[in-house]
């Protein structure tokens, strides 16, 4: 259960209180993530339904949930189609506060699809996860406009060593 699985603390303490236990916090932040791709997942289906006119079983097959079999490596977790049945691809971010101003975590990957993509690609925020009714926000490829502000605070450090003779 996902309302079992997450705290409503943000960061947790190690045991002497001083650090934060990044690993407990991020696999809350991926149980929070598996919910709100769900969520969208769900979503999309009743989206597709309505507007191709179809049922159930036929507009899964309109919906790819990457991130779901592991392709993380795409940009993107959900792939969809839109009412004209052009690709619809789909970044989710989940959080547990209320509608409103939002921070989240976005890699170099999920930006260079974003630009990529254009007016396919979309990111969809999904607000009040852990409450019976979350809601989702559609936010499009805000990369087209001035609703971002990117500040790059991490980076991957690879490491060479070699041996001393």
């Amino acid at each position: 259960d996902y309302k079992k699985s997450c705290k409503k603390k943000t960061y947790s303490k190690s045991s002497k209180g001083k650090s934060p236990d990044y690993e407990k916090d991020a696999k809350n932040h991926k149980v929070l993530g598996d919910r709100g791709e769900y969520i969208v997942y769900c979503a999309e289906i009743k989206r597709i339904e309505k507007d191709l006119g179809i049922g159930r079983k036929t507009a899964e097959k309109y919906i790819d949930w990457k991130s779901r079999k592991g392709d993380d490596a795409c940009g993107y977790d959900i792939q969809s189609v839109n009412a004209d049945k052009s690709p619809r691809y789909i970044e989710v971010k989940a959080t547990q506060m209320a509608v409103g101003d939002t921070v989240f975590y976005y890699t170099e990957n999920e930006l260079q699809q974003a630009k990529t993509l254009g007016d396919n690609y979309c990111i969809y925020i999904v607000y009040d996860i852990l409450t019976p009714k979350p809601k989702i926000w559609n936010m499009g490829n805000p990369f087209k406009n001035s609703l971002l502000e990117l500040q790059p605070i991490k980076y991957r450090v690879q490491v060479k060593t070699t041996k001393k003779q």
